[in-house]
């Protein structure tokens, strides 16, 4: 198998290439203050950082989520080794008053540049067009947004109906195309409704006889384990449970494990590649495949790498998307590693 470090810079090479939309910006310098929960640790490790750092304020869907907790670290880092910048991260625990005001924070702080991950695109409109219009540069993550100067999106559509396809065929070869299926969904982001909307229109076409038994929500493992031990309790005989995210995959997983399935006989499927999902894949988990938009270090460098770039006036890329990368068993280690990730 091809090295898949080449795979993944080659697939976001093309895709950027693709989509590309040249603009250029000139940042201003200004100074802001650590602000928030774990933000402050980092801020104080950031020794390395001058008076004349860019200051960068990173407010992100919710940093329960482990996806966004390994960016929003891996973003952090990058910015202070790279670069000398000061990120801020913070999490607002899914609630879109509460990111808002995070926002006015950042603005009235001073930062030279916002990284955004929005809970409700609608609500951070207003917000977003106060921070260009004092010069912040705004780099939209994952959700659009109708103000920004540079984004980084998923095609969610597609990457459900990628996941949803590789649920089939699994039951398809292990089931012959029969059995109950769990779905883990988030349908408070329209985005993720359609993630959710792929998935369902995979099943349907390609494993018909297959039904979708009991759907619950959750975002991170705990959730997805609450939920699927439920859904287990009124339908034990369910085998498949497809989630639009790694926590509720890993969820998922581990329910099954708690009721004493083999793990041959069952399986989840997810989305983004985390580290934990990587390493339930390796062990032969029920959890059997994630599919990677890129892993979340190279989304957080490019994040970082694009933010600069407007910056400093140097020509970037406006509008970006996600590779789509299904991880299974087969291609796991060498994924992992093309990232920068150890398994055990």
């Amino acid at each position: 198998m091809k090295n898949l470090r080449k795979t993944v810079g080659l697939v976001l090479c093309i895709l950027l290439a693709a989509s590309m939309l040249v603009a250029c910006s000139s940042g201003g310098s200004s100074s802001a203050t650590s602000a928030g929960g774990s933000a402050e640790a980092v801020a104080e490790e950031e020794t390395g950082a001058t008076d004349t750092a860019y200051k960068i304020g990173v407010a992100f869907y919710d940093l329960n989520n482990p996806t966004w907790a390994e960016m929003g670290e891996h973003l952090v880092q990058y910015a202070k080794d790279e670069y000398g910048a000061e990120a801020t991260l913070v999490g607002a625990d899914s609630n879109a008053a509460k990111q808002v005001t995070q926002l006015e924070n950042f603005v009235e702080s001073g930062v030279d540049a916002i990284i955004l991950g929005a809970v409700e695109v609608n609500s951070v409109e207003e917000i977003t067009k106060k921070a260009m219009e004092q010069g912040i540069v705004v780099f939209a993550y994952g959700f659009h947004i109708t103000n920004y100067d540079a984004e980084l999106m998923v095609q969610n559509y597609d990457t459900g109906y990628e996941c949803g396809k590789q649920a089939a065929e699994w039951i398809q070869a292990n089931y012959d195309g029969v059995c109950e299926v769990g779905l883990i969904n988030l349908p408070d982001s329209q985005d993720l409704i359609e993630r959710e909307n792929g998935i369902k229109d995979a099943m349907e076409e390609l494993a018909p006889d297959s039904p979708i038994v009991a759907t619950g929500k959750a975002d991170t493992t705990a959730k997805g384990l609450a939920a699927v031990e439920t859904m287990l309790q009124a339908h034990p005989d369910m085998k498949v449970v497809v989630a639009v995210g790694d926590g509720g995959a890993v969820g998922a997983s581990t329910a099954f494990k708690a009721a004493g399935a083999d793990p041959t006989k069952v399986a989840t499927f997810g989305v983004d590649a985390t580290q934990e999902a990587l390493q339930g894949i390796k062990d032969g988990d029920p959890i059997k495949m994630s599919i990677s938009l890129g892993g979340a270090p190279v989304q957080a460098e490019m994040m970082v790498d694009t933010t600069m770039k407007v910056l400093n006036g140097e020509d970037f890329t406006k509008d970006a998307v996600m590779p789509i990368i299904p991880v299974t068993q087969e291609t796991v280690e060498e994924y992992a590693a093309s990232i920068g990730w150890t398994l055990n």
